[in-house]
């Protein structure tokens, strides 16, 4: 993938996660105490109300953003880090990963407050599984 490319598909993944959280998620986030404070509330809220015509998954809307923002982030690490070995960029590729999924483990045991969920993992692990596959075989092609 070309190096705009890649850019613009992170943006759009930011900006899907960031809708579906925005349209579908409960309204008693810090996202949304911030958005009350900068005025938005009624913009935000009509966009909610428009998007109750379509329903989601609870997936979509509680796991999902996870993984998009995931490979967001890898896009643009690989983007970031073209010049370094592919060693370097999946170190730090698998930063945000291994935030989330770790994130996940200590919920299990009450260290980070939250209801832990496989999903939520799996959407963290996923796109940067991805990656390590597609650096072995692009590694391997060159």
């Amino acid at each position: 993938m070309k190096q705009p490319l890649q850019f613009f598909a992170a943006i759009v993944l930011l900006a899907v996660g960031g809708a579906i959280y925005l349209l579908y998620r409960p309204t008693t986030l810090l996202l949304f105490r911030i958005i009350n404070v900068t005025g938005l509330s009624k913009q935000v809220g009509q966009w909610r109300t428009a998007a109750q015509a379509y329903s989601l998954p609870d997936f979509t809307v509680y796991c999902l953003p996870n993984g998009l923002w995931a490979a967001a982030y890898i896009l643009l690490i690989h983007r970031s880090y073209r010049n370094r070995s592919d060693a370097t960029r999946l170190a730090w590729a698998a930063v945000i990963p291994a935030i989330g999924i770790i994130s996940e483990l200590l919920q299990v045991v009450d260290i980070v407050p939250g209801t832990p969920d496989w999903n939520d993992a799996l959407c963290y692990a996923a796109p940067f599984l991805i990656y390590m596959i597609y650096i072995r075989l692009t590694k391997n092609h060159s």
